[in-house]
């Protein structure tokens, strides 16, 4: 009979989703979760057209990490001293202008393998402000009872994002070229930067 009453009493996923603060969040999250997995599913087709080395395209996706470790502590600490939502926003705006040079350099055909590298780091530097700011945030924003179930959410729109992305990048290649996919992403960044 208690595990009855205590399931009545437990939080529902749409309590969480009450909230319009947690929904504006969890919206623009879903559209940079799309936005990533796109980005690198179209980034790593075009490095290995360009190189023909798994090498090559290992590399274009692992340099963004670099600078999430090496800033990891320093964005932490700002992300609970400063506005987090104002970081979330300069963070996706950053992104949004990265990738909008990546679909540039890409549709002028100047493109290089490295240049992939180079903006992937910064990338990374955006991702290593922007992830120890959304977690705060999320946490500020949905009371301690209903935080496991925010989890849920951010994991379960973070999931479908990575098997959404790649489905749309490689129907959006074969429609209109990898280029094009940047120029979708720059734009869901940028969506999902005025979101927050």
């Amino acid at each position: 009979m208690d595990d009855l009453h205590e399931d009545e009493t437990r939080p529902r996923a749409s309590n969480v989703l009450a909230d319009p603060s947690f929904r504006t969040l969890l919206t623009g999250q879903g559209l940079f979760d799309i936005g990533l997995s796109m980005r690198l599913a179209a980034q790593s087709w075009i490095v290995f057209e360009l190189t023909g080395s798994q090498l090559w395209v290992g590399a274009a996706a692992g340099v963004w990490a670099v600078p999430v470790l090496m800033f990891a502590i320093f964005t932490g600490v700002l992300a609970d001293r400063l506005p987090r939502r104002r970081i979330l926003a300069v963070s996706g705006t950053s992104v949004a202008v990265l990738v909008a040079l990546t679909a540039l350099i890409t549709q002028i055909e100047v493109v290089q393998a490295w240049h992939y590298l180079v903006i992937a780091f910064g990338l990374g530097i955006a991702a290593a402000f922007s992830g120890p700011s959304f977690f705060a945030l999320v946490t500020s924003l949905v009371p301690r009872a209903q935080l496991s179930r925010a989890n849920g959410l951010v994991a379960f729109v973070g999931t479908s994002g990575e098997m959404v992305g790649p489905l749309l990048t490689g129907v959006i290649i074969a429609a209109s070229g990898a280029g094009v996919v940047f120029w979708i992403v720059s734009a869901f960044y940028l969506v999902g930067a005025l979101a927050m």
